[in-house]
């Protein structure tokens, strides 16, 4: 009999019994009463349901099933809410262009699951559904537009109704335009229209909640010149006007168009702008500020028809419906101002270079603060690249249109901050605080001849930059000079430290190492201790360094009054204590070369007379050259070295000669070619000879 203990599967109720039970003896089942259950069920843990199942009691925490078992889960989803949207476009094409009616449909649904039954999903829709309808000619938006919005509440739609209308004329929306739309019982309303050139014209109302505060404003535009603005807020049965807003600035130019005064730098732009207006104004200008809110509302209404935010430019549209909205006064500028910036631009990037690379030498950084030329100097060339910067920043403006719908007099009323009045600059010298200042016959403090100013005040600026950096930068080289040669003397006593006790402190630098570093390095440098052992030819190297080399190198280094020269031969006096270093290792090995040869071209064998075999040298003529001649001639030659190119060339051959006569060796007894080599040199004595029939 099989049964299930609940210790182990958890109470009956609570959890899914794994097995069933198949088999029980007619004892048992005779003997027990047979019960039934038909409530809530948990499986997996998590998943709960309802299960129907039979069982009877074997014992208090042990169960038998019997019979059929069901279990049937809730609905089981990660997340009680989904969001989802529908999108539906209907229309026709001709050769790749819209034409006739087209219809756009894109809804969103807050969806609630709630149960299956019989196979079936029931849930609860809320959302709202958006409707755009409107009509193509020759791919041009024509004629009148329309949206429909229904908000979809439990299932329902609440009523269908067309809530907005707007005309197009070629593709550009023309005439009047209407929004209406009821959100929470509170109305949502815009009338106006639209000019032929698709910018807003005329009387435009508009109704909408901002914070739980009803809002009505009026805009008067003027094909796309706003001029006028109202705006009264609507709370608890009282009314505030909170703006009432004169657009001074934009009538005033409007007169002059309409007057046709010749002497007007602005025009009327034909490129269209978004629904702010804007001449110019800072950000928290009352003619921006008093546009926020009703312009939010409008971007949120029309922008259905925006190609770029709707679902209408889900399909391809080379033409997509446009709508200007508002325009700008277009400003014209004096003719020359092109060609002062072309002229300009060489001298503002010569200026740059300039002071970027006295501002980035570390000697001219370091002295300032030790040498007052030196301190009033960086002073100035601070202040002059803040003078570039600001220049190069008013002038990448021009140049990219920026001010072609904003009205630069404004934006610069008081000339270029920064270019438009003296300057005091404070510098430090030794501790104390001083002052310098800068003036200019050039100032930029107004937006008259504003290119032209500006490029007078820089040719003065370069003027005296160059004039107050005439001697400063002479300095500076001193200073360099005296700051590498310094650096110099530090490497070569660095060198000169690692090379002696590498070699053993054989010898010491001489009496003229004191000219050019500190008494207290000599005597903890140098001594004449040879306790060290150096090999043969390690010892014969340093030796000729310090019996011959160094006191000739140093001589000249320590005499010489020409900056470049000195430093070349203190170039020629490390390169050779380097190669010195470098090679050290490798002169041991060199020392044992001999040795090591005559091991590997000597061969053993069987001597029938006595017990010990018999030596002789294979390829006799190859290790007699390469071993007996050349190698010797490379070692005196390297022992002669003039220079740290001289040992490392010399080294590397060496080096090159063992390898060389190591493979040679090392090849069958019967090759020819070796054998070949071996007879040719023979009569050879020659050196050079000898290297290249060797192959080196």
């Amino acid at each position: 009999m099989i049964q299930f203990n609940t210790t182990i599967y958890g109470k009956l109720k609570g959890k899914w019994l794994l097995l069933l039970c198949i088999f029980a003896s007619v004892q048992v089942i005779n003997a027990q009463q047979l019960q039934f259950y038909n409530g809530e069920f948990t499986v997996m843990d998590t998943v709960k349901g309802n299960a129907t199942y039979a069982f009877y009691q074997i014992s208090e925490d042990s169960v038998q099933l019997q019979g059929e078992f069901k279990f049937l889960s809730d609905l089981y989803q990660e997340e009680n809410v989904l969001n989802v949207k529908k999108v539906s476009i209907q229309g026709n094409f001709r050769r790749g262009v819209k034409r006739g009616n087209w219809e756009y449909e894109q809804s969103y649904y807050t969806v609630t699951l709630n149960r299956i039954r019989n196979l079936n999903l029931e849930s609860t829709l809320n959302g709202m559904q958006l409707k755009i309808s409107g009509s193509y000619v020759n791919g041009k938006a024509n004629g009148v537009w329309q949206t429909k919005r229904v908000q979809v509440v439990d299932n329902k739609p609440q009523g269908s109704s067309v809530n907005s209308r707007l005309n197009f004329v070629d593709g550009i929306a023309s005439g009047n335009f209407s929004y209406d739309m009821k959100v929470n019982g509170e109305p949502l309303t815009i009338t106006g229209k639209f000019s032929d050139n698709g910018f807003m014209d005329g009387l435009w109302k508009m109704r909408y909640t901002r914070d739980s505060i009803t809002v009505i404003e009026e805009r008067n535009y003027s094909d796309g010149i706003l001029t006028d603005l109202i705006k009264i807020e609507f709370n608890e049965g009282k009314s505030d006007t909170v703006a009432s807003v004169s657009f001074i600035d934009a009538k005033d130019r409007l007169v002059g168009l309409l007057s046709k005064t010749e002497s007007l730098n602005f025009k009327l732009g034909e490129k269209g702008f978004g629904v702010l207006f804007d001449n110019g104004y800072r950000r928290n200008d009352i003619r921006r500020r008093s546009q926020e809110d009703g312009n939010a509302f409008l971007e949120e209404v029309l922008k259905v028809f925006d190609a770029k935010k709707s679902v209408i430019g889900a399909v391809a549209d080379p033409t997509p419906p446009t709508i200007n909205f508002t325009r700008r006064f277009e400003y014209v500028y004096p003719e020359n101002e092109d060609s002062i910036i072309d002229v300009m631009k060489p001298l503002l990037d010569n200026m740059s270079k300039h002071v970027d690379t006295l501002l980035d030498n570390p000697t001219f950084d370091i002295n300032r603060r030790t040498d007052t030329l030196l301190a009033k100097g960086y002073a100035f060339v601070r202040l002059a690249q803040d003078k570039v910067e600001r220049s190069k920043e008013v002038i990448k403006k021009i140049n990219e249109g920026e001010f072609q719908f904003t009205y630069r007099d404004s934006y610069y009323s008081k000339g270029v901050p920064g270019l438009n009045e003296a300057d005091t600059l404070e510098y430090t010298v030794d501790g104390k605080k001083k002052i310098l200042v800068f003036q200019s016959d050039y100032y930029v403090d107004s937006p008259d001849d504003l290119v032209d100013n500006i490029y007078k005040f820089l040719r003065d600026l370069d003027d005296q930059l160059n004039d107050k950096l005439k001697n400063v930068e002479g300095v500076i080289v001193e200073r360099q000079k005296e700051q590498k040669i310094y650096e110099m003397d530090l490497a070569l006593i660095k060198t000169f430290r690692k090379l002696s006790s590498i070699y053993g402190n054989v010898e010491a630098l001489n009496d003229t190492v004191e000219t050019i570093i500190d008494p207290m390095d000599v005597e903890m440098l140098f001594t004449k201790d040879k306790t060290k052992q150096a090999s043969p030819l390690q010892l014969a190297l340093y030796e000729r360094f310090v019996d011959n080399k160094k006191d000739e190198l140093l001589t000249k280094y320590s005499g010489e009054e020409d900056f470049e020269e000195k430093l070349k031969i203190g170039k020629q006096l490390l390169d050779m204590m380097n190669a010195l270093i470098d090679v050290f290792p490798v002169l041991s090995e060199i020392d044992l070369m001999p040795e090591q040869l005559d091991s590997n071209f000597t061969i053993y064998t069987e001597n029938p007379f006595f017990e010990r075999k018999m030596e002789s040298k294979i390829l006799t003529n190859i290790y007699s050259k390469g071993v007996k001649v050349l190698l010797p001639h490379l070692v005196d030659e390297l022992k002669l070295y003039r220079s740290g190119g001289d040992i490392r060339i010399k080294v590397e051959e060496i080096v090159a000669l063992r390898k060389r006569l190591n493979e040679l060796v090392d090849y069958p007894e019967d090759n020819q070619d070796v054998r070949r080599l071996d007879r040719r040199l023979r009569r050879e004595n020659v050196p050079a000879r000898i290297k290249r029939l060797l192959g080196l």
